[in-house]
This record gives C-alpha cells, sequence and structure tokens, in this order.
C-alpha cells in the first residue's frame, strides 16, 4: 500500500515552526514525512527532542525516494543563524524558498500533500519581496483592503478609493498605508469583534469569499485569490443594492475603487453562474452553519 508523502516546511525560523514541524514529523506514523528548512537548525532541534532520529539532510528532493522510510530535511539554508524570538529579514528568501521547494516537488508529483508551519510574513515583507510583486500580485491583497473597510471604516474606503490610481502605480507611501490600516482592521475584528473563531452567524471577513471560492476552484485556480475576492466583493454589493436597500451609488464607488487598482470586475467563468451560485452550499457547508 502507498504511504503518502508530507512535505513540511518550518515556516519562520525565529518563530514555533521548527519545532513543531520536527514534533509533526516525529509523530506521524502512517506516512513518510519530508522537513523542508535549514538542515543545521532541525538537526540541532532533533538532539534535543528525539537524539535517536536526527533528520538526514538531502541536498535535491529526487533523493527523498531513496529514504522512503527515515526522517529526512530538504535543506533550504538560512542567510543568517537564527535567534529564538529575533526576527532576521535576511532570513525572509529562505523562507520563501521552503515554500517554493515543497511546492515543486508537489507539483512533480515527489510529495502527496504540503504542510505549513507558521510564516512570519513581515519578515517576508521587511525583506523587501513586495516590491518585486508583479503588477498582478501586486494590487491583488487590495481587494481584501477593500473589503475590510466598507465593513468596518467607511472613512478608510473613501482614501483608498481616492488613492486607488496611485496604489495601482505602486506608490508604496500610500500603499503601505493601505495594507497597515488593512491589517489593524482584520486584527481588531478578530481580536475585539467577539466571536474571534467565527462559531456564531455574523461572518464579516468573509464578505465577497463565498463566490470567490468558487471562482478559484472553477478556474483551477488561474485566477488569484485577491482577484476572486474582488469580483465577490462587487457582486455581494451588487445583491445587497438589489435586496437589501444598499444605495446604488455606494455599489457603484466600490465597482470604480476596484477598477481603479486594477483588478477585474469580471472572470468569464461566471458566464456559468448556476454553476457559481452552488458555491453557496459548498460555503457554507465549509463554515459548518447557517449564512
Amino acid at each position: 500500500m502507498h504511504r503518502p508523502r508530507i512535505a513540511i516546511t518550518c515556516g519562520e525560523p525565529a518563530g514555533i515552526g521548527p519545532e513543531i514541524a520536527l514534533r509533526a514529523a516525529l509523530d506521524v506514523a502512517d506516512a513518510d514525512c519530508l522537513l523542508v528548512g535549514d538542515a543545521a537548525q532541525l538537526k540541532a532541534l532533533a538532539t534535543l527532542i528525539a537524539p535517536a532520529r536526527v533528520p538526514r539532510a538531502l541536498g535535491t528532493v529526487d533523493e527523498f525516494s531513496a529514504h522512503r522510510g527515515q526522517l529526512c530535511v530538504l535543506d533550504c539554508p538560512l542567510a543568517v543563524p537564527s535567534t529564538p524570538g529575533h526576527l532576521d529579514a535576511r532570513n525572509g528568501a529562505a523562507v520563501l524558498a521552503m515554500l517554493d521547494a515543497a511546492i515543486d516537488a508537489a507539483l512533480d508529483g515527489k510529495v502527496d500533500a504540503i504542510v505549513t508551519a507558521p510564516v512570519q510574513k513581515s519578515t517576508i515583507n521587511d525583506a523587501g519581496f513586495l516590491t518585486t510583486l508583479p503588477d498582478r500580485d501586486f494590487v491583488c491583497g487590495f481587494s481584501e483592503a477593500v473589503k475590510v473597510s466598507l465593513l468596518k471604516d467607511p472613512a478608510e474606503f473613501d482614501a483608498i478609493t481616492r488613492d486607488a490610481a496611485s496604489i495601482a502605480r505602486r506608490d508604496m507611501s500610500i500603499a503601505c498605508r493601505v495594507i497597515a490600516s488593512s491589517c489593524q482592521l482584520h486584527l481588531r475584528h478578530i481580536t475585539h469583534g467577539g466571536d474571534p473563531f467565527e462559531t456564531l452567524e455574523a461572518r464579516p471577513l468573509d464578505f465577497g469569499h463565498w463566490s470567490a471560492h468558487r471562482l478559484e476552484a472553477m478556474t483551477d485556480y488561474a485566477i488569484r485569490h485577491g482577484e476572486a475576492v474582488g469580483i465577490g466583493v462587487a457582486l455581494d454589493c451588487i445583491y445587497s443594492s438589489l435586496v437589501f436597500g444598499f444605495p446604488e451609488a455606494d455599489s457603484l464607488r466600490v465597482h470604480h475603487c476596484l477598477a481603479e487598482l486594477g483588478l477585474p470586475l469580471w472572470d468569464k467563468a461566471l458566464d456559468d453562474f448556476d454553476r457559481v451560485l452552488s458555491g453557496l452550499e459548498e460555503f457554507r457547508q465549509h463554515l459548518g452553519g447557517r449564512l
């Protein structure tokens, strides 16, 4: 019987990721686990946690098949040694390299699944990767900023609408302010909204997401998540206008803002709208309750 092959990326090297990745791999008995991280760091951890099971370092994923049944680590060396609790942007590239290596292994059929330990995104951002994104990927995240501002801060939505063209031109002074504000609004809702695990019916952060997740699947993920969320927000605003009295002028402002950011308002997958609507039931089941 085929034993599943699971790649486990180690996440932020200064955080809990390497240890929980290692402990997870040590605890799995019915699959072959391939750790993806800094081999020296994981070997040192294993010496403390399970001296009898120090992982074997691999230089390429192709070596994994020859060592099935053994604990192995695909070596993605850090730029500088990591100190627990102290983030270092110099290791941002290594964190992304771990993810890339695991994804490539899955796409090439070398592993069957991927598990990721927590990633500290500020380390990646501080390494300067935000400015390296293609224009399409750069603007995608701002659909989430539009979403949360509509729900939580009308003045912030006004600011995003005013500055949308500048964001699309990658004015980083404006873009970074909007990113920070979006993070703060999301965090405030999660920590002070009274339902951090969204077990109740009100799930405002999922605004625009039922159709977004459906569009992603229908396009075989050719559409970016941020693009799908933008379309989903546009759809939900139209529905809110038609059914619940959301002013049509405000709905049009949302559409204009998304378009000014450079986000699409339509995808050909929407032509099969009955199939899109079936995503409502899928999303309800995913959330485990009423919408």
